[in-house]
């Protein structure tokens, strides 16, 4: 029988320590970009210039959350607390630890990854917004919004913060004629499908 629970989003810290977490809804929308530098010739005369790459730059994720504790967590329980203990979770993604590797020590926030069915961005927090928009009778906030912006790579596979900052690019090999690429690269495939 198919399983009718929809997955959660979630936040894992590839940090030590477990400050990981699955969201309470799932973010209605969330946006990816990805920023490549060219340089432009020089071409007297001419009505374009030649364009050679530069450098790629990180990926940026930005995703809007909703945190409310008027809504119970399951069918049979009710949550009276603050959405306020729920902020602190990510507030702590932008909070730096110290991080022991061997006789080094390393200060800074936590490399995350953000999952969500097939989709993966790994990075770190770079701004975190919040809203309050609802409060109880003794001026608890009950709901929120939490909008996190993050820096990274999207579409990353590292286990761990140590591989995802030694995650070194191998660019695959194209035939400049065009065709498929002798390593299959699946960027080429998508590619082919779209000149169809």
């Amino acid at each position: 029988m198919r399983n009718l629970e929809p997955t959660k989003a979630q936040l894992f810290c590839l940090d030590q320590g477990d400050d990981s977490i699955t969201f309470q809804f799932n973010p209605t929308s969330f946006q990816f970009s990805r920023k490549v530098t060219w340089a432009e010739g020089k071409n007297a005369g001419q009505p374009w210039t030649n364009l050679s790459f530069s450098f790629g730059g990180n990926d940026t994720l930005t995703v809007s959350l909703l945190v409310d504790s008027t809504e119970p967590d399951s069918p049979d329980s009710t949550n009276d607390s603050s959405v306020l203990e729920e902020v602190i979770k990510y507030y702590k993604l932008t909070m730096p630890l110290k991080i022991v590797d061997g006789a080094d020590e390393i200060i800074r926030p936590p490399v995350v990854a953000f999952l969500w069915e097939q989709f993966q961005f790994q990075g770190v927090v770079t701004s975190m917004d919040v809203e309050l928009l609802l409060f109880d009778e003794n001026g608890r906030a009950t709901r929120a919004t939490v909008d996190l912006s993050l820096m990274g790579k999207a579409l990353a596979g590292a286990s761990s913060a140590q591989e995802f900052f030694s995650l070194d690019y191998s660019a695959p090999t194209v035939d400049a004629a065009g065709g498929s690429s002798p390593d299959g690269d699946p960027r080429l495939d998508i590619i082919g499908e779209m000149d169809q």
